[in-house]
């Protein structure tokens, strides 16, 4: 792949950046820096044109933004998430040719893994511990599920197709999706607050769990963005639940896609070659 050098720099100043204003900006991402990181993603291409790569890189980045976009639409994830790892798409498609890979598969959706798994680590050790210390009640019925998983880790272990690696970030992600669902209620709560309709942001996440009595008098959506929150202000809505507390998630696709650059596809490595 012609330009890797540039397409390395590219990805990782667009996503520090983007990363920059996550932390920084309360999570609010300027349009003009995404649509920049997007332009020069898609100008890196052009510049080194090559084009099966060319091809391949628009074809991974429209199956990152489509499904993607319609999460946002419906407040299922950050729309800089979005654009940030489309842009990541569309400048690096695959891996960088030092590093080594045992499937072709593209770089971003190792991108996407890693910054699930760093995510589940985070609310693991913080979140999570965060909502039991203070007494929070979870449906430990939901606890009934993690045996069956632990027998079907043991026999992935025994086939020998699987390295212990992998099997440790599996049962991780089983593990924190396990315990969501135990205290789904009590960390939405935990991140969320009752607020006046005039102190709402765009972007803003609705809690649509927490007032379900407002969600039927107002079909509040749960993407506030400003033509929605026009329509609840006018519509007579005085105060709303959103989530307030939500952690950026860029800093974790930021650390993600180095780590791809650095090690390559861990995931597919993880397989035990025999």
């Amino acid at each position: 792949m012609q330009g890797e050098p540039f397409r390395v720099l590219i990805a990782m100043l667009g996503t520090g950046a983007a990363t920059w204003y996550d932390l920084t900006n309360n999570k609010n991402v300027p349009d003009k820096l995404l649509y920049a990181f997007l332009g020069c993603a898609f100008l890196v291409n052009i510049v080194f044109f090559q084009q099966d790569v060319f091809i391949y890189a628009l074809t991974i980045a429209a199956l990152m933004f489509i499904p993607g976009y319609l999460l946002y639409r419906f407040g299922y994830i950050g729309g800089a998430d979005v654009y940030v790892l489309t842009a990541i798409a569309l400048a690096l498609p695959v891996f960088p040719s030092n590093i080594a890979i045992i499937a072709n598969v593209p770089l971003v959706l190792s991108v996407i893994i890693y910054s699930g798994v760093l995510f589940s680590i985070y609310f693991l050790s913080f979140v999570l511990f965060r909502v039991i210390f203070k007494g929070a009640k979870g449906k430990m019925e939901y606890m009934l599920v993690i045996p069956p998983y632990a027998i079907m880790l043991y026999f992935l272990y025994t086939t020998g197709f699987f390295s212990p690696a992998y099997l440790v970030i599996l049962a991780l992600l089983v593990i924190a999706s396990v315990l969501f669902m135990v205290y789904k209620e009590a960390m939405m709560k935990e991140m969320s607050e009752r607020i006046p309709i005039s102190k709402v942001e765009p972007e803003d996440i609705a809690s649509l769990e927490l007032m379900q009595k407002d969600v039927k008098k107002y079909s509040i959506k749960r993407l506030l963005d400003e033509k929605e929150i026009a329509r609840l202000k006018k519509a007579g809505l005085k105060t709303i639940t959103v989530y307030t507390k939500l952690p950026p998630f860029l800093p974790f696709v930021l650390a993600a896609l180095a780590i791809a650059i650095l090690l390559g596809d861990l995931f597919t490595n993880m397989f035990q070659v025999i």
